[in-house]
């Protein structure tokens, strides 16, 4: 008995409807290049290269496999048209018949529309960094001396590496300790929250100056008693975790109005079918705060990843113009692409090979190696 016959069957099953597809594709081509032509969210632009955004897209695709032959050429010379493709693509970005596109990065939102581009800072995001720095100085304490515990490092006269240079805990605790107590004072300083009404300047003080105090004070226990205590440590971020939690409430209403702010000033009314490309410093989280509020203003749902992105694209850790203007030019040529062959708007924007992916895991189920469910994460 021939047992791989099952395996035979469902290769011969995935290739029959590949060639099935392809047939569907080429009869379907003309319709499907119709709806894709209909489907695209940005209009024609009169000539290349007025896009106010753009400084310089071109860029040499990069060499792929195969590396010799006919193939190989025939594979360059595809990616050479796809990037030829999206530089033509993103020449419309902003252009007078072309779409409005605004790249959101930490600071500002750059705004190109209607052959103009324009920067608009989001001022309300200076009490925004104030509030982040405090919450991060308490995080870093945190990690280092509890790293340090692990190791069984306790006594504070014990060296380790900071930066470049070695020095004690105990020297590393009074830098900090200087750090916040000059932190404190620019705390209390009056021009420090400008932004803020009367009311809200006195919550936030109040509460950030409490927080404040409360490390240099759990600091200043460490170094009397000259070494480090677990129990005192976890009951120090006990006491000032609803701080960094309140600091983060009171930062992200700072960022959210601030930016409210920049996008009513920028006449949502005028823009002409827009795109929103959002730089992150690091893989994007989780309902982001940016993420979530365009979602709100163009109903975009939360979704998976980039199977989610339609209006929105997240570009992680970048924050080149350029870069971000490439992406959303690819997002919009995948988009049609996945509607010309598979009738599906989204389809390239998860993994080309997930399906068949699946079916391969399904059928090599019992092969796969295990990870032992009484494993100990390390």
């Amino acid at each position: 008995m021939n047992h791989n016959w099952p395996s035979k069957f469902y290769n011969f099953l995935i290739s029959f409807s590949l060639v099935l597809l392809a047939c569907v594709a080429i009869l379907m081509g003309n319709h499907s290049n119709a709806i894709a032509q209909r489907y695209s969210n940005t209009a024609a632009a009169s000539s290349i290269g007025d896009s106010p955004c753009l400084v310089n897209l071109a860029a040499k695709p990069p060499s792929f496999k195969p590396s010799t032959g006919t193939l190989q050429n025939a594979n360059q010379s595809f990616h050479t048209d796809y990037n030829r493709l999206i530089v033509e693509e993103s020449t419309k970005f902003g252009h007078p018949q072309g779409s409005t596109v605004l790249i959101v990065s930490g600071a500002k939102v750059t705004f190109c529309h209607n052959g103009k581009k324009v920067d608009k800072p989001i001022s309300e995001l200076d009490i925004y960094h104030i509030l982040k720095a405090i919450g991060h100085q308490t995080l870093g304490l945190y990690l280092t001396l509890s790293s340090l515990a692990e190791q069984g490092i306790y006594d504070l006269q014990a060296s380790f590496t900071v930066g470049q240079s070695a020095q004690t805990i105990e020297e590393y605790l009074k830098d900090q300790k200087q750090l916040l107590e000059a932190a404190l004072r620019e705390v209390k300083a009056p021009d420090q929250y400008q932004v803020l009404d009367k009311q809200e300047l006195s919550e936030i003080k109040a509460s950030q100056e409490f927080f404040i105090q409360k490390s240099i004070n759990y600091i200043t226990q460490v170094l009397n008693s000259q070494t480090i205590d677990i129990s005192q440590l976890n009951e120090y971020i006990h006491e000032v975790a609803p701080y960094i939690v309140q600091g983060v409430n009171q930062a992200t209403t700072a960022q959210l109005e601030g930016l409210n702010k920049v996008i009513k000033e920028l006449k949502p009314e005028e823009w002409k079918s827009p795109y929103v490309v959002i730089q992150t410093v690091h893989q994007a989280r989780y309902r982001e705060t940016v993420i979530q509020y365009f979602e709100r203003m163009f109903n975009e749902p939360q979704g998976n990843a980039a199977e989610r992105e339609n209006r929105i694209v997240v570009i992680e850790d970048n924050f080149d113009d350029n870069r971000a203007l490439r992406l959303l030019a690819s997002h919009i040529i995948d988009q049609k692409i996945g509607l010309a062959f598979f009738q599906d708007p989204k389809r390239m924007q998860r993994d080309a090979l997930s399906d068949a992916a699946t079916f391969w895991l399904w059928e090599h189920e019992l092969e796969i190696p295990e990870w032992p469910s009484t494993a100990v994460r390390n």
